[in-house]
């Protein structure tokens, strides 16, 4: 038989639910406070997501994608202020990754939101 949570363990739960919820970013984007933007590292290429966090070299994204291929701009500054158009390759987003050898994190625009943001693969 099991007994019912106290009001004190239940809100104990709670906050540890709240804590767990800040440390890997998903409060912060459920309340639009974690950027979109574009991350180039040194070795795993340019990813597109919401930054959770960033220290030093090190930066965690939710809803991360990796822009493969792009065409519509001819640097990641156009990338993020422009989008990207035509046969583009974006991935399926994975929840939460970590990046290291971050070189550069750029912001992205209300403009370039929506091709940023939806998945494709073309050829």
């Amino acid at each position: 038989m099991t007994r019912k949570a106290t009001k004190t363990e239940t809100e104990i739960a709670a906050d540890e639910a709240q804590t767990h919820s800040l440390i890997t970013g998903e409060v912060l984007r459920a309340k639009g406070l974690c950027p979109l933007v574009v991350v180039r590292t040194y070795g795993a290429g340019v990813h597109v997501g919401y930054l959770a966090r960033i220290a030093g070299q090190e930066a965690e994204l939710l809803e991360c994608r990796r822009l493969w291929q792009w065409f519509g701009a001819n640097t990641l500054n156009e990338v993020a202020s422009e989008g990207v158009s035509g046969n583009v390759r974006l991935s399926k987003p994975l929840r939460q990754q970590a990046l290291t050898s971050v070189i550069e994190v750029l912001p992205v625009s209300d403009a370039a939101r929506p091709s940023l943001t939806e998945s494709r693969w073309s050829r």
